[in-house]
């Protein structure tokens, strides 16, 4: 609706395929409602998941944030332990910055219990997790760096340790004028219709009953794969609707797409295509592609992301490559590769011996190390039982840095 939209005179590409929902029955559904053309099978089809068994690990979505509220807060009472808190952290724009919380699913102010059913708020497939992975935090553990960390498992086994991260909002010249800095978690026995946009659920109850914007029952039932992860607990007639200039623009897209195919159908797009991939950050050198179709072919059929990040290292680890190459090969951070190595090496017995330290580094670090262990001090160690990173760096000669003494432990632990 805006005149930037009429005035940038876009090239409209209308996307028929989806790669979301895996069954026939869902799909029907969900394109009879776009068509605004339900049939009663339809309506049968929903009706019929109201006692649908769908497991015990889903998340039930509401149309208001009341009924969501309650829920989790309801849950997290429930069990007994220390509350812990996750703060959010902003900087820049007060304006923009109250637009990024408007959109952000993460909350403000998170609080966190030991078994307390969360949900990840953000995509990072080098860390394992999707926007929409549920899990059980299980723990918390100190970081030097970032202080205290909630430690999560995942419904497929996966144990991470969360880090926060940052949703930013920059300029034209690429520089960040507001950004808000949070664990990308959220409370999950319960969630928002409107905070789910955006995610892929593999289970979910579903209460329409209260709908009050059309197209909100749209967004809720295509979070799920399939029709036999929905339990749908009722609706109202507005439930199913969608509104009437959605509607509307959306035939209308579809005659601009035509169009826009018609346009290109003759034309050679080969420069056009070349300069996409190059400006998404992509490759046309033929080496790099036949690499990365090497480790596609590796991980394509895996579902398990930390799996097959796990293998991305291992490759590049074992042809040679230093831990920074490594570092900058993957776009992480060099303490993120060393925690692979060694669960490369505590799982499937990586031998990671040529990334050894010095042996005048070990020795420093060993001795501080049985120091530490003699003194007991409840501060030099974190919730798990272990020695934190920080004293031994401060009492290090000259200071060695974390990703150095962290490296060292490998080999004296």
């Amino acid at each position: 609706m805006s005149n930037a939209w009429v005035e940038a005179k876009f090239r409209v590409c209308y996307l028929t395929e989806q790669h979301r929902q895996d069954d026939s029955a869902l799909n029907d559904v969900l394109n009879a409602i776009r068509a605004q053309s339900i049939q009663p099978q339809h309506l049968q089809a929903l009706h019929n998941t109201r006692n649908q068994d769908i497991g015990d690990t889903y998340t039930r979505l509401y149309t208001h944030n009341m009924d969501v509220d309650n829920i989790n807060y309801k849950h997290l009472n429930e069990i007994s332990g220390k509350e812990h808190q996750f703060v959010a952290v902003t900087d820049g724009n007060e304006k923009l910055i109250e637009t990024l919380k408007s959109s952000v699913r993460a909350p403000d102010e998170l609080t966190l219990k030991k078994h307390a059913k969360v949900m990840f708020v953000k995509n990072n497939f080098d860390m394992g997790y999707i926007n929409g992975s549920l899990g059980e935090v299980v723990g918390f553990e100190e970081d030097d760096e970032l202080g205290l960390l909630p430690k999560v498992k995942l419904t497929d086994g996966t144990t991470l340790l969360v880090e926060p991260e940052t949703w930013s909002v920059d300029n034209d010249a690429g520089k960040t004028i507001a950004s808000l800095q949070q664990v990308p978690l959220r409370l999950a026995w319960a969630i928002t219709i409107h905070k789910s946009q955006g995610m892929t659920l593999e289970a979910a109850e579903i209460n329409l009953s209260h709908t009050f914007e059309k197209g909100q029952g749209y967004v809720a039932l295509s979070r799920l794969k399939s029709i036999n992860g929905l339990r749908l607990l009722g609706f109202n007639e507005q439930a199913l609707e969608l509104d009437s200039l959605a509607i509307k623009a959306d035939r209308r897209f579809q005659e601009l797409s035509t169009e826009a195919e018609q346009h290109f159908a003759e034309e050679d797009l080969t420069v056009q295509h070349n300069a996409f991939i190059r400006h998404c950050g992509g490759t046309l050198n033929a080496s790099e592609i036949q690499r990365n179709e090497k480790k596609l072919a590796k991980t394509g059929g895996k579902t398990n992301y930390a799996t097959a990040t796990l293998d991305e290292t291992r490759e590049l680890f074992e042809n040679g490559y230093e831990i920074q190459d490594i570092a900058n090969e993957r776009g992480l951070t060099p303490a993120t590769i060393i925690n692979h190595l060694a669960k490369l090496h505590r799982e499937q017995g990586l031998d990671i011996s040529v990334a050894s330290p010095d042996e005048n580094v070990l020795e420093q670090v060993r001795k501080i190390y049985k120091k530490l262990q003699k003194r007991q001090d409840p501060s030099h160690f974190s919730e798990e039982g272990t020695i934190k990173l920080r004293p031994i760096v401060e009492l290090t000669s000259p200071k060695m840095g974390y990703d150095q003494v962290r490296l060292a432990l490998l080999f004296i632990e």
